[in-house]
């Protein structure tokens, strides 16, 4: 397993802060939804790098996984940070904090684990996978699959 902290840095939330404080909420949302999918993008850049080892070792890197994903409760987040923290030679290059609740600051910030296998027979290939067989949000209007892990409707028995 790898364990990665990604964060859009402290100047994404303050630059945010500052535009609500300006009564510019339309670019406050932009900033927010913007600093969202950069740290999505960096981790799934930190993925893609570390395939790149892997594949020659016969290794495949699996998709992320963080706390707060179904099955992974949030309040594990305060764990694995200090895993992190305690197993870098380098310090972050900022400040990264969890609260109680498992929120982290900057708010920007994710913590994810990558699993390896050797067993690359198993594994679909990356373009064929669709996010949504592994998002628990029932309600979304996007959804393009089902929950892979959705309990099975049972039919009655009469």
């Amino acid at each position: 397993m790898i364990l990665v902290a990604v964060g859009a840095g402290p100047e994404a939330e303050e630059e945010a802060r500052r535009r609500w404080t300006e009564e510019k909420p339309d670019e406050y949302f932009f900033l927010e939804v913007y600093a969202s999918a950069v740290v999505e993008h960096l981790t799934t850049l930190a993925g893609a790098g570390f395939a790149t080892g892997r594949s020659k070792r016969q290794m495949a890197v699996l998709p992320h996984y963080s706390p707060g994903y179904p099955e992974w409760d949030i309040q594990e987040q305060p764990c694995l940070l200090d895993v992190l923290k305690r197993t870098r030679s380098e310090r972050f290059p900022s400040s990264v904090e969890v609260f109680d609740s498992g929120m982290l600051r900057p708010k920007k910030t994710q913590l994810a684990a990558f699993g390896l296998t050797r067993h690359t027979d198993r594994l679909q290939r990356l373009t064929s996978l669709v996010p949504c067989e592994r998002c628990s949000f029932g309600p979304c209007q996007y959804r393009r699959a089902p929950y892979r892990k959705a309990p099975r409707k049972r039919g009655r028995a009469d």
